[in-house]
């Protein structure tokens, strides 16, 4: 069974972590946690750490995609939050990249793979990912309009 954890904020720890029965009612904002969990344990991987309020929830259920990995670059200036480092490198270069924001796929050191929130870029000249931290196994989210970005940066100071 896939642990799927609901969390009113995305970055406390997760010490309740625990299979969530799929026959209880839950708020609409946790339905569509929910589904989101589904689409990326369909994806790969064991366990998803999602937020139950999210305001980009129906974003990533209309826009969600997975993102290739073939053509992988590592920043060099490599940041401990992705959210951050990916806003920071953005307002350098806004017309070459995209913010990409959604969950990225990890290994934890007990070998479980686990989908987490995540942010990184996507360089629309060379056609590749840029990862601002250490690199996911596999990527899924949705592209930032230039105003959406924006917005993101500044939520990510």
């Amino acid at each position: 069974m896939t642990t799927v954890t609901i969390t009113d904020h995305p970055h406390t720890p997760f010490p309740d972590e625990r299979p969530v029965p799929s026959q209880i009612q839950i708020p609409v904002h946790r339905r569509h946690a929910r589904l989101i969990a589904k689409i990326l344990t369909e994806a790969g991987g064991q366990a998803v750490r999602i937020a139950a309020i999210e305001e980009d929830h129906h974003k990533l259920l209309a826009r969600g995609r997975r993102w290739s990995t073939e053509n992988m670059q590592l920043s060099p200036e490599r940041h401990a939050q992705p959210h951050r480092g990916s806003a920071e490198h953005y307002r350098q270069q806004p017309h070459q990249l995209q913010l990409i924001t959604g969950y990225g796929l990890l290994a934890q050191a007990d070998g479980l793979l686990v989908w987490a929130q995540h942010a990184w870029l996507w360089d629309t000249k060379g056609a590749e990912l840029i990862e601002t931290t250490t690199p996911r196994a596999a990527y899924w989210g949705f592209a930032l309009s230039h105003l959406e970005a924006q917005n993101f940066c500044w939520e990510n100071q």
